[in-house]
C-alpha cells in the first residue's frame, strides 16, 4: 500500500469515529461561549447612572461646553498679558539707484538687505475693560458647569423614572400571575361543586370567562414589563437588542424628609442649577456692561522694539560688525472720540438684556418656589397612600379567603368570590403604584431642591 492508500485509510477511520459521537457531543464544547455571548448584563440603577455617565450624548456636549468657556476664559486673559513677536524681512535689490557726483557714479544702498525686529506690547490701562472681561469669563466658565449639572440630574431623574416603570410592570405582573392561579384554582372549586352537584353550571362558565380574562392582563401585564426594559435601555444608552438583568427595588425615602419647607425653599435657591445659572448669567451681563463701558475710556500701551539690520552685497552673517542695532520703547495711547454712537448702542443694548433677564429672574423665582411647595406636598401625600394602601391589600386578602370559606361551604355566591378576586387584584396593583409614586416624589423632591445626585451634606443651607 502506498503512501495515497494509507492516507485513505486513515480519513476513513477518522470519519467512522467521528460519526460514532453523539450530536449533542459536538456541540458540547460551543455551550460555554454560547451562554457567554448571551450572558445578561446586571443593571442596577448605580451601574445605569455609570453607563449613562459615559455613553449620553446631552453630558458630553455639556463637558464640551464647559471646555469651550474655559478657552475663552484663557483667551480673555491673554488680552492682558504681554504680546510679544518677531518678524525677518530680507530684500534682494536686483537694480539699485544710483547718481553721479564729480563725474563718478555712486551707487546707494546693498544687493541684500536684512531685517530682524522683536516688538513686545504690555497694556498698562484698558479702562477696565480686561477685567470685566475676565470676570464676565469666569461667569460663564460657572454657567457651563451648572449648566451640566443640570443636565446630570434631568438624566438621573430619567434613569430612576424608567427604573420604577420598570419595577411597576413587574410589581403588576406579578399580582396578574396571582390572579390567574387564584382564578385557576377557584375554576377548579367551581367544577368540583359542580360535578358534585352543589353548583349550577353558570357559576363554572362564568369562573371560565374570568380565567380568560385574568390570563388577558396577563399577558397584557408582561407586555408591559417587555416596553418597560427597553425603556430603561434607551434612558441610559444601551443597545436596544442586549439582554440585560435589572436587579433594583424601589427607593425607601429621601434625606430631605427631616427639613422643613422653609429649609427646602432657601435650600433650593442655594443650590438648583437651573436658578444659579440665571444668577450667574445676570453677573456676566453686569461685567459685559462694564466692559462695553470701557470701550469709551482712553487705552494705554508699553511699547517696545528691538531693530537688526544688515546690509551686504556678499551677504556674509558671520562678520557682528556689520549689524546696525536699534532699540526703543514708548508710550502709546489711544483716546477715541467719536464713533458714530457705537459704543452708546452697545451699552445700551446690554441694559436691555440685563433688564430681560431680571424679569425673567423674577418669573422663575415665583416658579421654583411654586415647584419645591408642589414637590413637597405631593411626597407627603405619596407617603400616606402608601401606608393607606398597605391596610388596603391584608384587607382585601383577608375578605378574599372570608368569601372562598363561605362559598366552599355553599353559604357564599360565585359572584361575591369574583368581586373579592377583583379587589383584591386592585388593591395590589394599587401598592404597588403607591410604592412608584413614592419613589418618583423622593426623585422630584430632590430635583427640585436642586440635590440630585448629590451628597446631600455638601448643600447644607448656610
Amino acid at each position: 500500500m502506498g503512501w495515497f492508500g494509507l492516507i485513505k485509510v486513515c480519513v476513513q477511520e477518522c470519519v467512522k469515529r467521528v460519526l460514532r459521537v453523539p450530536v449533542l457531543l459536538l456541540f458540547a464544547n460551543f455551550i460555554p461561549f454560547m451562554v457567554h455571548a448571551e450572558e445578561a448584563l446586571r443593571l442596577s440603577i448605580e451601574a445605569g447612572f455609570d453607563i449613562a455617565l459615559q455613553r449620553k450624548e446631552e453630558l458630553s456636549i455639556a463637558r464640551s461646553d464647559i471646555g469651550i468657556s474655559q478657552a475663552q476664559l484663557r483667551e480673555v486673559r491673554a488680552e492682558g498679558l504681554p504680546q510679544m513677536g518677531t518678524s525677518l524681512n530680507y530684500t534682494r535689490n536686483w537694480l539699485l539707484p544710483s547718481f553721479v557726483f564729480d563725474s563718478n557714479t555712486v551707487r546707494i544702498g546693498d544687493d541684500n538687505d536684512l531685517i530682524g525686529v522683536l516688538t513686545m506690547r504690555q497694556s498698562v490701562y484698558k479702562g477696565g475693560r480686561i477685567r470685566s472681561s475676565v470676570q464676565a469669563a469666569r461667569h460663564h466658565v460657572s454657567y457651563s458647569k451648572e449648566n451640566a449639572r443640570l443636565v446630570k440630574q434631568k438624566l438621573i431623574a430619567l434613569i430612576e423614572t424608567s427604573f420604577y416603570d420598570y419595577l411597576l410592570a413587574v410589581e403588576l405582573l406579578r399580582a396578574s400571575q396571582a390572579s390567574v392561579d387564584r382564578s385557576v384554582s377557584n375554576l377548579n372549586q367551581v367544577g368540583a361543586l359542580y360535578r358534585a352537584g352543589r353548583v349550577a353550571e353558570y357559576d363554572l362558565i362564568r369562573a371560565r370567562v374570568q380565567l380568560s380574562e385574568v390570563r388577558v392582563d396577563s399577558i397584557r401585564a408582561a407586555n408591559g414589563v417587555k416596553l418597560a426594559e427597553v425603556k430603561v435601555k434607551d434612558s441610559i444608552g444601551l443597545e436596544l437588542n442586549r439582554q440585560i438583568e435589572i436587579v433594583a427595588e424601589f427607593r425607601k425615602g429621601t434625606l430631605l424628609e427631616s427639613k422643613t419647607l422653609d429649609e427646602l425653599t432657601r435650600l433650593g435657591f442655594e443650590t438648583r442649577p437651573d436658578w444659579r445659572k440665571v444668577e450667574l448669567h445676570l453677573s456676566k451681563l453686569r461685567r459685559n456692561i462694564d466692559a462695553e463701558r470701557a470701550r469709551t475710556r482712553p487705552e494705554i500701551d508699553l511699547l517696545f522694539q528691538g531693530q537688526m539690520q544688515l546690509q551686504s552685497d556678499k551677504m556674509e552673517l558671520g562678520k557682528r560688525e556689520d549689524w546696525r542695532r536699534s532699540w526703543s520703547t514708548g508710550v502709546l495711547m489711544k483716546v477715541p472720540l467719536y464713533g458714530g454712537g457705537r459704543s452708546r448702542a452697545r451699552v445700551t443694548r446690554a441694559k436691555h438684556e440685563f433688564d430681560r433677564l431680571e424679569a425673567e429672574r423674577q418669573r422663575l423665582k415665583r416658579s421654583l418656589e411654586l415647584d419645591i411647595r408642589t414637590t413637597y406636598v405631593r411626597y407627603g401625600e405619596a407617603g400616606e397612600r402608601l401606608r393607606a394602601t398597605y391596610g388596603t391589600v391584608e384587607q382585601a386578602r383577608q375578605g378574599l379567603r372570608v368569601i372562598e370559606s363561605r362559598y366552599a361551604a355553599g353559604v357564599g355566591t360565585q359572584l361575591e368570590v369574583l368581586d373579592a378576586q377583583l379587589v383584591l387584584v386592585e388593591a395590589e396593583g394599587s401598592l404597588a403604584t403607591a410604592r412608584r409614586d413614592r419613589a418618583l416624589a423622593g426623585v422630584e423632591l430632590e430635583r427640585a431642591t436642586g440635590v440630585l445626585g448629590e451628597e446631600i451634606s455638601m448643600v447644607e443651607p448656610q
